[in-house]
């Protein structure tokens, strides 16, 4: 029975976890950043040329955040 006018998680006998602290504002654009990245060079099977038009960056950007998140664009082939 729900102790409140709304149902909640713990009257279903569903455990609620602590919620993890929240990221701060840079780690959570590195972090898109990252997947954005991982991403298009996984549709271009690791085309440096079409992930940087994917993305809508330059080519010298591209390998800016391929150095910056230290991944290699040959694992994608």
């Amino acid at each position: 029975m729900a102790r409140t006018k709304f149902i909640e998680a713990p009257d279903l006998g569903i455990e609620v976890k602590d919620t993890p602290d929240l990221a701060s504002l840079r780690e959570a654009r590195d972090r898109a950043e990252r997947n954005a990245l991982l991403d298009a060079l996984a549709k271009t099977r690791g085309n440096i040329t079409r992930g940087a038009r994917l993305l809508a960056v330059s080519r010298p950007t591209l390998h800016g955040l391929i150095a910056k998140y230290q991944v290699n664009a040959r694992d994608f082939r």
